[in-house]
């Protein structure tokens, strides 16, 4: 099957192989990485099923996904959908790594497409070590590593950006929590009174609270469902208990935000966590009440 895992990664590695053959400074880098990081996506998607990259706009390309009929032409879904598809099965796929890829893709379109030299200016320090933490990533998550998609020390390359990144990002978050921290204690400390702080609510489906760790105060945690557990019954109700992946932080005392799980997980709010979602029991079975027909005997 053309949708397979294991023909979509093989592929994945010859156009590897091609992008570290060429000058970083050479337009080709960054086409040939295109096609590899797209290849590397879709292979993410099929390691789960092949019917996840099939156009669900006509039931054949679906069926030939599930190894059943040969259309003509099997449609797959837009490379934009692969990486959306990616970022929900994949926890440490996240925004930051789908805006990444997704900027490299639209050049690669910009170029194929249109008379834009959309490469001629796209230096690697602009997207490399993003485009490397992807594949990474997506590597990972089907049991293989960059060493194969790249060979040894192209990988060995990669991982080294990938940490001065990380340490990077870790310096510019503590920069920030230490920027926040010094704002709100110079504001005690001139004994300013201000209205009265709003908590935070926590009524969404991913919500939580968590303490601020610039200021103290409580904060409001955002995140995106990984799992969930089977249906319970729990007295006159239903429920589950969502996996959530924290993905975001804002606290209203001192106005700090945290943007991505990584951000989080440098400021110690990284940790996953659970919450009950509750279903009303007809609506969770599909029962519909009907109002008693009077008057018409």
């Amino acid at each position: 099957m053309i949708w397979s895992n294991e023909s979509l990664w093989k592929k994945a590695v010859l156009y590897g192989t091609l992008a570290m053959e060429q000058d970083r400074d050479n337009e080709l880098f960054p086409l040939w990485m295109a096609f590899t990081v797209e290849l590397v996506g879709r292979a993410t998607l099929a390691h789960v099923h092949p019917s996840l990259l099939a156009d669900p706009s006509a039931g054949e390309h679906v069926l030939y996904a599930c190894g059943i009929g040969a259309p003509e032409r099997p449609k797959s879904i837009p490379v934009k959908t692969v990486f959306d598809r990616c970022k929900v099965i994949l926890p440490a796929f996240e925004e930051t790594e789908r805006v990444q890829c997704m900027a490299l893709i639209d050049r690669r379109n910009a170029e194929l497409h249109s008379g834009e030299l959309a490469f001629a200016q796209f230096r690697t320090p602009m997207w490399l070590a993003g485009v490397f933490r992807a594949c990474g990533a997506m590597a990972e998550f089907q049991g293989r590593t960059l060493a194969e998609l790249f060979g040894k020390e192209h990988a060995a390359a990669a991982s080294e950006m990938i940490a001065a990144a990380d340490a990077e990002l870790r310096k510019q978050v503590l920069s920030r929590i230490g920027g926040a921290k010094s704002a709100f204690q110079a504001v005690e400390a001139a004994g300013v009174t201000t209205a009265p702080v709003v908590q935070p609510a926590v009524s969404s489906r991913t919500a939580s609270k968590a303490l601020c760790p610039a200021c103290g105060a409580t904060g409001r945690i955002d995140g995106d469902v990984i799992g969930a557990s089977e249906p319970k019954m729990g007295g006159d109700t239903i429920y589950c208990d969502l996996h959530i992946l924290p993905t975001g932080f804002s606290c209203t005392t001192c106005g700090l935000k945290l943007a991505s799980h990584k951000e989080m997980d440098v400021a110690g709010l990284g940790g996953q966590y659970t919450k009950a979602e509750y279903q009303d029991p007809a609506q969770f079975y599909g029962m519909t009440y009907l109002e008693p027909d009077y008057g018409n005997d």
